[in-house]
C-alpha cells in the first residue's frame, strides 16, 4: 500500500498536524506514506517542517504549487498535476483533512487506482459552511462518494457531516484525533516561563490555546476574568494567532488586545502569538480554559488532559465527548457568568480533587494517543 496525506499546509492547525504525524507513523508501521501541501515550500515553516518529516521518516514531500485561497483556474492546474502524481507514484489511497485539497483530489483520483479518504474535522452546517468553495467541496464528493470513504474526527462531527452531506451514518466512520506522546510526557518549567513572561510564579497561571477565531470565543475569557483577575492574582496567557480563514477573527484579537490595555490589564492577560512549546506551558499552568462555542471534537482538551491540566469548558457535543469520565469544569456556551463561576470553582478545588481529576484527565487522554488513530486509519484504508 502506497499513501499521500494531503493538507493545505504542515505548520498550524490540528488537521494539518495530525496528516504529518499521521504520516511519520504509517511509515514506522512499514506503510509507505508521503506528504504533500496544497501550497509552495516557500510558504512561512513549510520548509523545515518537511524537513522534519523527512528525517523522521516520511519519503517524500510533495508541494502542489497552490496559493492560498486559489482560483479556478489554479484548482483546475492543482487537479491535473495530482493526477499525475498519482499516476507516476502509484498511490493506493489519498487522504484528506480539508476542504481545498478534498476538492482537488475528489477530481484528480477519477480514472487512476487510488481511493479517495475524506477526514471531516469541522462540525458543518448551513450557516457557517455556505462559501463556493466549500458547497464545490460537498457536492463533489457527494457525486464521487461510491469510490470516497469518510471517517469523522467525533460522533458530533459525523452526525452534522450526514445532514450537511446527505451521505448516510454508516457510510462514515468515526476515528478519534490524537496527542503527541509529548504532553503525556510534559514537565512544567514554571519558573522559567514566568521569568520569560515577567510575571510571578505565584500568580495562577490560566491558558487558553490554539487558533483564535470567532467561533472559540476567547473574548468572553477577558470578560470572565477581567473582574477577579486582581483579587485571585490571576495571569491568563492566550497561545495562539488568529484564524486567518475564519472572518471576523482578525478583528475581535485586534478588540481583546484593545480591551485589556484600555482597562489598564496588560500585565494579567498576555498574547503569547504561535508556540512550539505548548506542552511545556501545559505542564506550567494551572488551569486551561476553554470558551469554544463549536467544536467538532477540540484537540487543544485532550493534550491538556494528557499533560495533567484542570480543564473548564463550554458544554458542547464535541468538547462533551473528549471530556467524557474526567470531571472537568463544563458551563453553556456563550455565558461570561458561568464561566467565571467555573473558572472559581475550580481553581479552589482541594489538591486531593485535583489530584483524582488528573488521574481521570489522563486515563480518558490515553485513549487518543497516535498508535490508536494509525491503526483505525489503516483499517479504514483497507476496507473494501
Amino acid at each position: 500500500m502506497k499513501v499521500l496525506i494531503f493538507t493545505s499546509q504542515f505548520v498550524h492547525g490540528a488537521a494539518e498536524r495530525l496528516g504529518h504525524e499521521l504520516a511519520i507513523d504509517l511509515n514506522r508501521s512499514g506503510i509507505h506514506a508521503d506528504l504533500m501541501s496544497l501550497y509552495t515550500d516557500a510558504y512561512p515553516g513549510a520548509a523545515v517542517a518537511a524537513d522534519d518529516a523527512v528525517k523522521r521518516g516520511t519519503p517524500t514531500v510533495h508541494f502542489l504549487g497552490l496559493k492560498p485561497h486559489p482560483s479556478p483556474f489554479a484548482l483546475a492546474g492543482g487537479i491535473t498535476r495530482l493526477n499525475r502524481l498519482i499516476r507516476r507514484e502509484g498511490y493506493d489511497i489519498v487522504e484528506t483533512s480539508s476542504s481545498t485539497p478534498g476538492l482537488i483530489a475528489t477530481w484528480a483520483t477519477i480514472g487512476t487506482n487510488a481511493r479517495h479518504v475524506v477526514g471531516v474535522h469541522f462540525s458543518f452546517d448551513n450557516n457557517s459552511h455556505v462559501t463556493l468553495s466549500t458547497r464545490l467541496f460537498t457536492w463533489s464528493v457527494r457525486l464521487h462518494a461510491p469510490r470516497t470513504a469518510f471517517y469523522a474526527v467525533s460522533n458530533s462531527a459525523r452526525c452534522a457531516w450526514e445532514d450537511y452531506s446527505h451521505i448516510p451514518k454508516n457510510k462514515i466512520a468515526v476515528i478519534f484525533n490524537c496527542i503527541q506522546d509529548r504532553f503525556f510526557h510534559a514537565t512544567s518549567n514554571r519558573r522559567q516561563l514566568c521569568k520569560e513572561l515577567g510575571i510571578s510564579t505565584r500568580s495562577r497561571l490560566i491558558l487558553c490555546a490554539g487558533r483564535i477565531a470567532t467561533y472559540k470565543q476567547q473574548n468572553n475569557i477577558i470578560d470572565a476574568v477581567a473582574p477577579i483577575c486582581e483579587a485571585m492574582d490571576i495571569v491568563v496567557l492566550f497561545a495562539g494567532e488568529a484564524d486567518a480563514d475564519v472572518p471576523g477573527s482578525k478583528a475581535m484579537l485586534a478588540t481583546m488586545i484593545d480591551t485589556v490595555a484600555n482597562r489598564g490589564l496588560t500585565n494579567r492577560f498576555l498574547f503569547l502569538g504561535y508556540r512550539t512549546d505548548l506542552h511545556a506551558l501545559m505542564a506550567s499552568c494551572d488551569l486551561f480554559v476553554h470558551p469554544s462555542a463549536k467544536e467538532a471534537f477540540g484537540l487543544v482538551l485532550a493534550e491538556a488532559l494528557a499533560a495533567g491540566l484542570p480543564i473548564v469548558s463550554t458544554d458542547i457535543d464535541g468538547t462533551r465527548e473528549v471530556l467524557e469520565d474526567t470531571d472537568s469544569t463544563m458551563v453553556p456556551a456563550n455565558d461570561v457568568n458561568a464561566l467565571q463561576t467555573g473558572i472559581i470553582e475550580t481553581i479552589l478545588r482541594t489538591p486531593e480533587r485535583l489530584s483524582v481529576m488528573k488521574a481521570l484527565g489522563q486515563a480518558r487522554a490515553s485513549l487518543f494517543r497516535q498508535r490508536n488513530r494509525t491503526l483505525r486509519m489503516l483499517d479504514l484504508f483497507k476496507a473494501p
